[in-house]
């Protein structure tokens, strides 16, 4: 992804749910680097591993899903 879209859109997103009242949870670093998917890419004879920025494994939805599940407990 292009970093300062992704900004661009968060920033947007925020704007967005101030203005219709809705909640906005910033889960960008909830779920540490250990715990995404990784993407192998074979070119030319060499694997190239790198960080799958779209997927985590069982451990980050656990993290998401606690973080979620707090932040709407302390609603209450």
């Amino acid at each position: 992804y292009e970093s300062d879209l992704y900004k661009e859109f968060k920033m947007e997103l925020r704007k967005e749910c101030l203005k219709t009242g809705a909640h906005f949870l910033d889960l960008e670093k909830v779920v540490p680097n250990q715990y995404w998917d990784r993407l192998i890419n074979a070119q030319e004879g060499s694997v190239n591993e790198q960080l799958d920025y779209m997927h985590f494994q069982q451990e980050g939805h656990r993290l998401v899903a606690d973080t979620i599940f707090h932040h709407f407990v302390s609603l209450l």
